[in-house]
């Protein structure tokens, strides 16, 4: 770090650059806590309170991501960051243990606009000179050049060795057999969601013109269409034309069929034309934090579907769970103690199943300023980037238990069992939210 220059993002990124090395990543606690107490230390300089670090938010997908496109595995941002305040805050930065007064956080990540003047942690490149241990020029080319060597040696020497196993085998097995072929019959034994199985023989004729057949079953497998409706779909359908939903949640979802899901209900809708009227009933726990104070129905829009739909990504990557179902309210004030709760910076928990990147997109459609919160359009398109590789942003949990065929329960046992399933209802009717306690 360069106590005696401060620099706009960019040209802190081109420092670094020109010192063979780049702006510093952080990817665990203790980097954190060591960076912090560095860069806020009295060498350093005491008004130091924030420098720049090399992460940045790509504006089309709103994603976080460091510099040397290293994964994002760790963060530590203060509470209410990132906000986006006012749309130009695009760059991190790292508060530092220095001048810290009362209500400042110590080994925490603000966003920053990146024209501010700041100085910057930069890092060495793996692969440069260092002050301490580096070889002469010459001596250093050479040394690489030895490597280069060696590396295509073993290459090569792999190559020739797999080359001679599968020669050696395909030598066998032109000893047992010259012809192999599968012998279709008409009639199909199945059909299901992915394609037909068909009855079939693998017929071998080896070089004694002796045949064998064995029978086999052959599934040949249907296209599955790459996209269909979605329900960031459905919804950026909804806001190009003007409507918000309102009542945005997984009993209102329904899957029609792979890659094919449907937004219904559209009881609480309106159109945003006018004077909108405030919904006859809320549902307050997939409402964002700024309609619980303020019953004007006008601030219903699309960021307000946005966090709903948050909470609904929330309830299906928990199967179902309801949302702050922890959480104890205060029966008098339910709306404002919930309020309180979301704006003390809490938020619904990361399900176990949910990768760190996708978690960050839920957190941006909570963030506190619906003005910072990402559009159905964008949200559409880093949802298309998310399928090419779910599996990373996603853990397959699912529920391996054999369902339950028969039940020995009387029928009020049964009914008992529904109604503690279903459990309240999750709305706050008029009367109620005038009142401010149970229906």
């Amino acid at each position: 770090m360069d106590k005696t220059n401060r620099f706009i993002y960019d040209h802190a990124k081109t420092y670094c650059a020109s010192n063979d090395g780049n702006l510093v990543t952080i990817h665990n606690e203790d980097e954190n806590k060591f960076l912090t107490k560095f860069a806020g230390s009295p060498e350093m300089g005491s008004s130091t309170r924030y420098v720049f670090f090399g992460l940045s938010l790509d504006k089309k997908t709103g994603i976080w991501s460091f510099e040397d496109n290293s994964t994002l595995d760790y963060h530590s941002w203060n509470p209410y960051q990132p906000d986006n305040a006012n749309g130009n805050e695009a760059c991190g930065a790292l508060l530092t243990s220095s001048n810290l007064g009362p209500g400042w956080f110590t080994s925490g990540w603000n966003d920053m606009p990146c024209d501010s003047q700041l100085n910057a942690l930069c890092q060495k490149n793996a692969l440069s000179n260092t002050s301490s241990g580096a070889l002469p020029m010459g001596q250093n080319s050479n040394f690489i050049i030895l490597i280069g060597v060696l590396g295509l040696l073993i290459v090569l020497t792999i190559a020739l060795t797999i080359c001679c196993y599968f020669r050696k085998k395909v030598r066998k097995h032109r000893k047992i057999a010259s012809i192999a072929l599968v012998q279709f019959k008409r009639e199909h034994t199945g059909e299901g969601e992915f394609g037909i199985v068909y009855a079939a023989k693998y017929i071998i004729i080896d070089k004694a013109s002796n045949t064998k057949k064995y029978p086999v079953a052959v599934k040949v497998i249907k296209e599955i269409p790459k996209s269909e409706t979605n329900m960031e779909q459905a919804m950026e359908y909804l806001a190009k034309n003007r409507i918000v939903h309102r009542d945005l949640a997984t009993r209102n979802i329904l899957m029609k069929r792979n890659y094919h899901v449907e937004v219904t209900d559209f009881g609480l809708s309106a159109v945003l034309e006018g004077t909108i009227r405030n919904p006859q009933k809320m549902a307050f726990k997939w409402v964002p934090m700024e309609c619980l104070i303020n019953f004007d129905g006008n601030l219903y829009c699309e960021a307000t579907d946005v966090w709903s739909f948050g909470v609904t990504c929330w309830e299906i990557l928990t199967f179902a769970r309801l949302p702050y179902e922890k959480l104890i309210l205060d029966r008098r004030s339910i709306l404002s103690s919930m309020y309180q709760y979301l704006a003390d910076g809490k938020r619904l928990e990361r399900p176990t199943n949910c990768g760190l990147e996708l978690y960050q997109v839920l957190l941006m459609c909570w963030a506190s300023n619906p003005k910072s919160r990402p559009t159905f359009s964008t949200l559409k398109e880093t949802f298309e980037k998310f399928t090419r590789n779910p599996y990373s942003l996603i853990i397959d949990q699912r529920n391996k238990k054999n369902p339950m065929i028969s039940t020995n329960d009387s029928l009020d046992e049964q009914i008992n069992m529904i109604n503690k399933i279903l459990g309240d209802d999750e709305y706050l009717y008029d009367e109620v939210k005038l009142k401010l306690k149970w229906s």
